[in-house]
């Protein structure tokens, strides 16, 4: 089991007083996660989108720790 677990997590800026928020996350751990598809559906609604690739502490490991 990993430390950590790694997400794909697409983001839209709607006004520079929020800046980029989140709006999906996938795991990438998974064998398939169609996130192709949901950021061409995001993309529609005209705000700019984009992913980035984030890092977390998997809570299922943290806990076999403890």
């Amino acid at each position: 089991m990993n430390k950590y677990k790694y997400l794909l997590v697409i983001q839209q800026f709607y006004d520079s007083s929020y800046g980029w928020e989140d709006v999906s996350e996938y795991d990438k751990s998974e064998e398939y996660f169609d996130w192709k598809h949901d950021i061409k559906e995001y993309r529609l609604m005209a705000y700019p989108t984009r992913t980035i690739n984030r890092r977390i502490i998997n809570e299922d490991n943290k806990k076999i720790i403890e």
